[in-house]
């Protein structure tokens, strides 16, 4: 149960690549975070400085308010799970599990106690004499976890454990992961690409773009509040729709006009947008695909739109439309059906529109 703390911290490689910049992170003790973002963003090195896998460049890391910056790997008292297993191939499943806490003296019995019941645990007690090239990828990824368990470290770290895994046990590993979570109620920092990981487990997201934080909340903040249009896109399946569009004031109050269209915004935006000077400015106005309504009755003022492709999940269509030289996506209920090129119209629940400003792409609601 460990706090950790990164302070002005930055990573920049002999090549002159500066793949860490600022961080600034505190993480609180038995929290589960998760950083994500697209590869090369900085997750993986942050990862490995706090494991101490690589030097600190500039700025210091804390552990229970302890500077660990020159303290070896070794010495540090963290466990931590890599993509590949990295299983010795020569050793059985129980070796291989045992291998730290024989690294560390602990006595056979005691051993013998953690192996065992790590692995009765986690659904492998019957494989503990079997070599890694005797077990599917899930099993092998169990004896990865059992082997960090089983050193009951203060902070356990995983470098996108599941991405070697098939959908259906990526699924099952997930919940197996976040079950074992509750269990140790100690801390969890946990490295995706994936933002379905992101949103399933973490309690606190932190959201990477090169080298830099984007922004750090928990899940449902990231989702309803993106702080910029790089987190609205990264957190959100299918991600949200953006489209290009000006701000009027017009008799009746102010618009979000594109094209020939226009959506009227309520009172508070339209009085944060006058207050905030966007008046006739350029934005890019966000709608999630959920968050776009079909009437096919055609009771209210609507966008009407050409229907180009339909994909259907069974559970949920997902519908796709041609706005402005660019895509429009909608997440609909099984019931809402149309033949490809037919016209629909759509309306957007205004209360869930995103307004970002055209040239820092920073929220603005």
């Amino acid at each position: 149960m460990s706090k950790v703390v990164l302070n002005n911290v930055n990573k920049i490689f002999g090549n002159g690549f500066h793949a860490v910049k600022n961080l600034n992170l505190s993480i609180d003790s038995q929290e589960f975070v998760v950083l994500v973002g697209p590869s090369g963003c900085g997750k993986t090195t942050i990862l490995r400085m706090i494991a101490g896998l690589e030097k600190i460049t500039e700025g210091e890391l804390y552990i229970d308010d302890k500077l660990m910056n020159n303290i070896e790997a070794k010495d540090r008292d963290i466990a931590m799970v890599f993509q590949n297993y990295a299983l010795y191939p020569h050793m059985s499943v129980y070796d291989n599990m045992a291998f730290g806490l024989k690294m560390r003296k602990v006595n056979k019995k005691e051993i013998y106690n953690k192996v065992t019941e790590t692995a009765k645990s986690l659904g492998i007690d019957d494989l503990l004499t079997r070599k890694p090239h005797e077990l599917s990828g899930g099993q092998r990824q169990r004896v990865a976890l059992g082997r960090a368990i089983v050193r009951n470290p203060r902070i356990f770290l995983m470098d996108e454990p599941l991405s070697n895994l098939d959908a259906k046990l990526r699924v099952q590993m997930r919940a197996e992961i976040v079950k074992l979570y509750h269990k140790l109620n100690t801390t969890f920092i946990y490295v995706t690409h994936d933002q379905t990981e992101a949103m399933t487990m973490g309690t606190k997201i932190v959201v990477m773009n090169e080298g830099v934080v984007q922004q750090v909340a928990d899940p449902q903040t990231i989702y309803d509040k993106p702080a910029n249009v790089f987190v609205a896109s990264t957190i959100g399946n299918p991600q949200m729709n953006f489209i290009d569009a000006r701000v009027a004031k017009e008799e009746g109050g102010i618009y979000l006009r594109f094209g020939t269209f226009k959506v009227k915004m309520s009172a508070d935006v339209s009085e944060l947008l006058l207050k905030s000077g966007y008046i006739d400015k350029e934005v890019i106005m966000g709608i999630r695909p959920e968050n776009i309504m079909l009437d096919q009755e055609n009771k209210r003022e609507a966008l009407s739109l050409k229907l180009e492709l339909m994909e259907n999940l069974g559970s949920e269509n997902i519908l796709y439309f041609e706005i402005m030289d660019s895509s429009l996506v909608v997440k609909a209920e099984p019931k809402y059906r149309g033949a490809i090129g037919s016209y629909m119209n759509l309306y957007f629940d205004v209360d869930k529109i995103h307004i970002f400003d055209k040239e820092t792409k920073e929220a603005v609601i």
